[in-house]
């Protein structure tokens, strides 16, 4: 079964309370937005690009923005990929 991962707003505390009482389950789960930026140091790019893609698959910027949350679901872990 898929987990569900609610990230809200470090400005929106009440909402964090309120979501993290009515939507906590084993395969919900309630958070804070933890980014506090762009990590690099250099504004300028390396020479040559080691990462092959870019590693935040679930853009959530806007809805952060607009509705103070965010909604990501989380792919299936505990079931093994079918060979076939």
């Amino acid at each position: 079964m898929p987990r569900v991962l609610y990230v809200v707003s470090r400005e929106n505390p009440a909402l964090f309370e309120h979501l993290g009482r009515t939507l906590q389950t084993a395969t919900v789960e309630v958070t804070f937005d933890r980014r506090t930026g762009e990590r690099r140091r250099q504004a300028i790019p390396p020479p040559v690009e080691r990462r092959v893609a870019d590693r935040r698959l679930h853009r959530i910027d806007e809805d952060l923005k607009r509705f103070g949350w965010a909604e990501v679901v989380l792919p299936d872990t505990d079931r093994p990929e079918s060979g076939g």
